[in-house]
């Protein structure tokens, strides 16, 4: 397994600049290695897309050998090095962690052997270390025995690891979901332990390590662990187990926001209220942006399952940059809802439609109106959507037609 390392290191262009760095530093009788996820990923026969050194040399002689590294964590013995075009190596001396007062991150650290230095890392599987001069793994934990069987373990005793961070109950869910590994027993009692205590962690970090997940498909997998390990109740408490088959879907790529919707429909169902409140003053912090995302597609969930509007009005609906995207998450929610409600002749309809992925423009526009003598105010956008969905649904068949139909409608009361 290990001999096989290299070839795959080099297969990312940056493995010689890497090498040649734990050259440098062996020559001047530093202890220096690759570590954590390079060799993990290595031994699973992919490809790192990057290497982390860890070594003996303490971060000012890495400076003296280095003089163009940047200091990004000096206290923590952390130095970064740039190898061209934005990209760079991170450097770290072996060291062992003090006490964890945040939830994160550890109040000091002291230097030490690299045997001390493995007990510090998260898992079994991201603790092993590979000495390239020697084309050797060094593994001080059973890492490689945990790769072999597909299991997230943590080092040392769970309770310390997820006492001391609690993020890393979301990363073991992500490690085991993203590779297909299972989570140790022992791991995973002692997520269920700590998870109440991730409030104490930054919303952005919870709901960046939640979104790394969703972006690779894992949508399903991800939220039976949520649920198991009950962090879903500190999101919003009424959630419940009946919630569960709504998530079952197969898709793979899409939008954050559609995963997130999905997540929260069983909530908003039960109250739309409570989406201002899962959106703002929940565990999670999400940017404006997808704030926004959010609430049009629910915006677009309750207008187009109305059964009373028109079908121009639905056409102007799915009208929109995500609209498909907005129709195919809502047909999958009905699915769950019990709803006979049928969406493939409207999405049909749209899609013939259609002309390079949008709606043929309207015949009239708001000129026409003022020179029918039609003064501006709130009639003006009910006309024209009017005569617009006639339109779309075919009661029309011209501009002039429009028109004529236009002098019909001013005559009635709107």
């Amino acid at each position: 397994m290990q001999h096989q390392l290299e070839a795959i290191f080099k297969k990312n262009p940056l493995w010689g600049k890497v090498y040649s760095i734990l050259t440098q530093c062996q020559k001047k009788g530093y202890q220096s290695v690759i570590a954590g996820g390079a060799v993990r990923d290595g031994l699973l026969e992919k490809t790192p897309q990057d290497f982390d050194i860890a070594t003996s040399a303490h971060p000012n002689q890495i400076l003296s050998l280095f003089p163009y590294a940047k200091e990004v964590g000096k206290s923590f013995g952390v130095v970064w090095l740039p190898i061209g075009k934005g990209r760079g190596v991170e450097i770290a001396t072996f060291r062992k962690d003090g006490v964890y007062l945040d939830g994160r991150h550890p109040s000091s650290v002291e230097f030490c052997q690299i045997e001390e230095d493995a007990q510090r890392r998260d898992f079994t599987i991201n603790a092993l270390y590979y000495d390239a001069h020697e084309n050797k793994i060094l593994d001080f934990v059973q890492g490689v025995e945990d790769l072999r069987n597909k299991i997230i373990r943590t080092v040392g005793t769970a309770e310390k690891r997820f006492g001391e961070d609690q993020l890393r109950i979301l990363r073991a869910i992500r490690f085991a979901i993203v590779m297909g590994f299972s989570i140790e027993g022992q791991t995973l009692e002692s997520m269920v332990q700590f998870t109440p205590q991730l409030k104490r962690i930054s919303k952005e970090r919870i709901l960046d390590e939640l979104n790394k997940t969703f972006k690779q498909g894992c949508f399903t997998e991800t939220v039976k662990y949520l649920r198991q390990i009950n962090f879903l109740k500190l999101i919003h408490p009424e959630w419940s187990s009946k919630d569960q088959n709504m998530w079952n879907i197969a898709v793979l790529e899409k939008p954050l926001y559609f995963w997130w919707s999905l997540l929260f429909a069983p909530i908003v169902f039960q109250n739309k209220d409570l989406l201002e409140e899962l959106l703002k003053n929940s565990i999670l912090c999400f940017s404006n942006e997808n704030v926004s995302q959010i609430k049009r597609f629910f915006s677009f969930y309750f207008d187009i399952c109305k059964k009373n509007i028109r079908v121009g009005k639905k056409l102007r609906l799915l009208d929109q940059k995500e609209g498909l995207v907005y129709m195919e998450l809502t047909e999958h929610i009905q699915k769950y809802q019990g709803s006979a409600l049928n969406f493939k002749p409207l999405v049909e309809l749209y899609r013939s439609k259609a002309v390079e992925g949008q709606l043929p423009k309207p015949w009239l526009n708001g000129e026409d109106l003022i020179q029918k003598g039609i003064q501006q105010g709130p009639v003006f956008s009910t006309l024209l959507e009017k005569i617009y969905d006639d339109q779309l649904e075919g009661l029309i068949k011209s501009r002039k037609e429009a028109l004529f139909q236009l002098d019909q409608y001013k005559n009635q009361d709107l």
